[in-house]
């Protein structure tokens, strides 16, 4: 296995199998809730526009066996801070609990280093307590608690 960074010239290569991710990652962070698969298009395009703009960056696992998971970040501002966002990662299950999710994450924390960014973010799910304990292995420390209210 491998860690990559893609660039869009090869994003059709992988199109399908980081639709495949996305909406893997959607069932783990959301599994209460059928997101259409137009609002993993959408995502999809996203990224594809993002990565062509330059302003996506992203990071492959990859091995003879195919893609393994990957890994999603963008510069954001956070109270003025630039940070490097993770929008998404994703390890596809066969290939969970052999140190993916953390190769991918290093990949991202190094390129943050190396392009001088202060800090890494990103949000996660209080549900999914397998990435929320990944996120704290890593140094992630809580900043902020998002909290919504249904009204139907």
């Amino acid at each position: 296995m491998k860690i990559e960074r893609l660039v869009y010239e090869r994003f059709p290569e992988y199109r399908t199998e980081i639709l495949r991710l996305l909406k893997l990652s959607g069932k783990v962070s959301f599994p209460e809730i059928e997101l259409p698969d137009a609002y993993y298009q959408a995502r999809l395009e996203g990224v594809e526009k993002y990565l062509q703009d330059g302003s996506a960056v992203i990071f492959l696992a990859v091995s003879e066996a195919g893609t393994c998971g990957w890994i999603w970040c963008h510069e954001i501002d956070r109270m003025g801070e630039k940070r490097l966002h993770i929008a998404n990662i994703a390890v596809n299950p066969q290939f969970r609990k052999q140190g993916i999710g953390s190769a991918l994450y290093s990949a991202a924390e190094n390129y943050a280093r190396e392009t001088g960014y202060p800090a890494i973010d990103l949000l996660v799910t209080a549900s999914n307590s397998g990435a929320v304990k990944l996120y704290r292995d890593l140094g992630f420390s809580d900043e902020r608690i998002q909290m919504s209210k249904k009204l139907r």
